[in-house]
């Protein structure tokens, strides 16, 4: 069995070469900056097939589940700044 200073050493080592911070900060390079236009691209194409206004809100309201309401505002203030 594994003492409690093995498993913390192997998980600050994990730490260092993982560079979660780098990974984070990519991540919200990527909501901010990607996302929106690949929502618009994602609306304008669905949007052949079903009401661009029901495809807004179901996207959004999925959104809102995963990323929060306040992220789902700041996205939707970015599209519209588009």
């Amino acid at each position: 069995m594994r003492t409690f200073g093995s498993v913390l050493k192997e998980a600050a080592r994990l730490f260092v070469i993982n560079d979660p911070l780098r990974m984070a900060g990519a991540t919200a390079f990527f909501t901010m900056f990607a996302l929106p236009p690949i929502l618009i691209i994602l609306v304008q194409v669905f949007s052949i097939f079903i009401d661009p206004k029901t495809i807004r809100i179901e996207l959004f309201r999925g959104l809102a589940e995963t990323l929060g309401e306040e992220a789902v505002r700041l996205i939707i203030t970015v599209i519209k700044g588009i």
